[in-house]
């Protein structure tokens, strides 16, 4: 990246599907995917961390938890000296949660969240938010989101025709993205007379020529375009764009954004921006 960029930034955020830490063993049964994503995260110096698809493990089982390796918030307060918010959107058989967390270097003065769907189990999709304070005594407020996936599966009904399962898929396709737009709203309406300057981050689920897309942009605007970006694709696999942080630009600027396309341990790739403060 461009050093003086990031001399020239106030503060740094990152936005990271981090896939629930690999915890699956299916994934990885070493789990050194695992290990190996949070030992880049406990020696990376972002400011502020905005994870999807967060968890947190305390048990002391080694068969779920190898060497508390999944003890997230302990070790991003006491290793990293960081304040956390993970609110449980989900919590499974063993206390282990999922959902969403913000991790920051500023003390959290207020905080808050909003789960989609709360009337399906299993689904960690909402928002979180929080409202940070500097050593200036500059007031921040860090909007993380994850919106409605697109929700397709192989199904169980083996005797559709083509036609049919492409009708279903059409469907969903189809009410995903008026979900989407409806959380975008929601989204909105917690930035739309905010006080303070803020940050959105997350895993929108939506190309950047969606309708959602171009709601989140309304009130502000889009890393990808106004901080050096380089490269484009925040998935893995795929080369698409779904993972964003949007900024109020009348109140902070955008110094540099960047992919962080070497951290592959996630089916995401990390985003970190750098901001200064606009000087009234």
């Amino acid at each position: 990246m461009n050093i003086s960029s990031q001399k020239e930034a106030d503060f740094s955020v990152m936005s990271y599907n981090v896939s629930v830490f690999n915890t699956y063993q299916y994934l990885n049964q070493d789990y050194k995917e695992s290990k190996g994503m949070i030992d880049w995260i406990l020696k990376d110096d972002t400011d502020i961390y905005c994870f999807q698809e967060y968890y947190n493990c305390d048990t002391l089982l080694k068969k779920s938890n190898p060497d508390s390796l999944f003890q997230l918030n302990r070790k991003l307060t006491d290793i990293k000296k960081l304040h956390v918010y993970a609110p449980p959107f989900l919590t499974n058989h063993i206390g282990a949660t999922f959902g969403l967390g913000i991790a920051s270097k500023f003390p959290i003065i207020d905080q808050g969240y909003l789960k989609f769907n709360k009337k399906v189990s299993g689904v960690t999709n909402g928002i979180i938010w929080v409202d940070v304070v500097n050593d200036s005594s500059d007031t921040l407020r860090i909007v993380n989101f994850h919106l409605q996936s697109l929700a397709i599966d192989n199904g169980n009904k083996t005797n559709e025709s083509f036609i049919e399962k492409g009708i279903n898929i059409f469907k969903k396709v189809y009410h995903s993205s008026l979900k989407r737009e409806e959380q975008v709203a929601q989204l909105n309406s917690l930035i739309k007379n905010c006080k303070y300057p803020y940050i959105l981050c997350g895993d929108a689920n939506s190309l950047p020529y969606s309708n959602a897309y171009f709601n989140l942009k309304k009130y502000t605007k889009d890393s990808h375009f106004t901080g050096d970006y380089g490269w484009s694709f925040t998935h893995r696999d795929l080369p698409i764009r779904i993972d964003y942080t949007f900024f109020d630009h009348q109140r902070l600027e955008n110094t540099h954004t960047e992919v962080l396309k070497s951290n592959t341990y996630s089916d995401h790739l990390p985003l970190k921006s750098y901001f200064k403060w606009v000087s009234e």
